[in-house]
């Protein structure tokens, strides 16, 4: 039977109490007053050692016995379908031991897999790339968004370029915008951004017998592991996926990308561990990017600075996929009682996008902000108080003023009273990220006969200090050192499922 108790959220000297249900079992959260001995005290990370040492081992470092390298040919058009292609050269070469032709045979982006090889050395891999015959027709394309939206454009999807992806209304918004003090429109554009992690992706996949084991750099290595069961119809129990250290992550590494089944297929070809690392070129091509967007807001206000209503209009690209929304950000910050919403993928012919960090959030975040910095210099009004006057949290509202308060926020002048080329001000905004509600981590925690403490969890470190908070809480239960704690993580045969390191559910 579940119990109750309460909570208490925000910081000192603001408070909130909040009742929830526990789970039959569950400890009791630790208050915020709470005598921690090792939670919120500095303690050297547990990885620190092995990273500054150059023991911590990445996907990139990874070698096996007998290990191949291997290469892929990509498709050089935006849009072109396969013609021809002959790979009799590629296999003559001395080097070579296997080359895979992938089952594509239209292309709709530049960086599409084509082939691929193993051979010895890398160099000799990128040498029989060159051997490979291809014959292209080339197909009309539009990597332009704006030229994706007219009529006639070339298209990416049978079912159109243009999809609608969020279409909301609440309330009466055209008569509060008639009946409104102020009403402000702005067009903001963000850009396409990369991953960019400083450990790009990559795949070291090895057989035995019916066993495949891959050693991956990844977010995810269940996700990983179903996907790759799949895609080569093999089954999921005798696939294993092993993530050590991971160079980062940021979103791009929470699906399995190509190169992993292709560095599985080329090992079963070659009877040999065959490692498929992407270049940073490679990884900017194919294994996702932020959206692009174009966000039009129309903003309402009274007098007083109250919002009563919003306009959200909006379209962006994530190449061949969609998922470009940016609307979530409205009933996350601000109490707005009439809105309006109506957001677009536009399909093009470029590399899928994937999360980023707080996907479409950060994009959403950029336009409102600005939207009510503009309503804020109309209505004459504090920026600061117009966003106090709004906010949803009253939590947050004490944050805001405890950081107005430290940065002086009253010695900053009007918009418009720097003199000269060079300008100096203050500003504020607020953002918001809705993405934590997946399930927790399951850990388990096992104690030997002879007192060792061996914590697993399935759950990724991809550089962000999990393996050392995790560390710190079993140590601050058993009332024992963080250093006498072994850690057994991302190994989908020792660990618990998991749904990966993603929506702000680990560190």
């Amino acid at each position: 039977m579940a119990k109750k108790t309460k909570l208490k959220l925000g910081f000192p000297g603001h408070f909130k109490e909040v009742a929830v249900s526990l789970p039959e079992g569950d400890p009791l959260p630790w208050d915020f007053d709470a005598d921690l001995k090792v939670v919120g005290q500095r303690v050297p990370r547990v990885d620190g050692p092995d990273k500054v040492s150059g023991k911590a081992r990445y996907t990139f470092d990874l070698r096996l016995a007998g290990m191949l390298h291997a290469a892929v040919l990509r498709c050089p058009h935006p849009h072109a379908r396969l013609k021809r292609i002959d790979t009799s050269k590629a296999k003559a070469h001395p080097e070579v031991r296997a080359v895979l032709v992938l089952e594509e045979k239209e292309y709709r982006f530049a960086g599409a897999e084509v082939a691929a090889v193993a051979a010895t050395t890398l160099i000799a891999a990128r040498q029989a790339l060159g051997l490979i015959e291809v014959q292209y027709e080339k197909l009309p394309f539009v990597t332009d968004p704006d030229l994706a939206r007219r009529p006639g454009a070339p298209k990416v999807r049978v079912e159109g370029n243009v999809e609608v992806s969020l279409q909301t209304k609440r309330g009466g918004v055209e008569k509060a915008f008639r009946e409104a003090d102020a009403v402000v429109e702005l067009t903001i554009r963000t850009p396409v951004a990369l991953h960019t992690c400083l450990e790009g992706h990559g795949s070291l996949a090895r057989w035995e017998g019916d066993l495949l084991t891959v050693w991956d750099s990844t977010q995810a290595v269940f996700d990983v592991r179903d996907s790759l069961a799949r895609a080569l119809k093999h089954p999921p129990e005798n696939v294993r996926i092993i993530k050590d250290h991971a160079g980062g992550g940021f979103g791009s590494k929470l699906q399995m990308w190509s190169h992993t089944p292709i560095a599985a297929r080329l090992a079963k070809l070659a009877g040999a561990p065959v490692r498929l690392l992407l270049s940073r070129h490679e990884d900017f091509l194919c294994t996702g990017n932020r959206h692009s967007s174009v966000q039009t807001l129309k903003l309402g206000a009274s007098r007083d600075g109250t919002f009563t209503a919003i306009s959200w209009k909006a379209y962006g690209t994530g190449g061949i996929e969609g998922g470009a929304e940016t609307s979530r950000a409205v009933d996350g910050l601000y109490r707005f009682p009439n809105v309006q919403v109506h957001e677009e993928n536009v399909y093009t012919h470029a590399g899928p996008a994937c999360p980023m960090r707080a996907p479409g959030h950060v994009q959403g975040v950029v336009a409102l902000e600005g939207a009510i910095d503009m309503l804020s210099e109309k209505l004459g009004l504090d920026p600061l108080e117009v966003r106090l006057k709004n906010d949803l949290s009253e939590i947050r509202k004490a944050e805001l003023r405890l950081g107005a308060e430290r940065i002086d926020w009253g010695r900053r002048r009007p918009s418009g009273s720097d003199s000269g080329t060079r300008k100096r001000g203050l500003g504020v905004a607020g953002t918001t990220w809705d993405g934590s509600g997946l399930p927790g981590p399951e850990v388990e925690v096992t104690i030997g006969t002879g007192g060792e403490v061996t914590a697993i969890c399935g759950t990724q470190d991809i550089g962000t200090g999990t393996r050392t908070i995790l560390a710190q809480v079993v140590a601050e239960e058993l009332r024992i050192g963080v250093d006498a704690i072994k850690l057994v993580m991302s190994d989908t045969d020792l660990v618990p499922f998991d749904f990966g390191t993603a929506g702000s559910r680990t560190t």
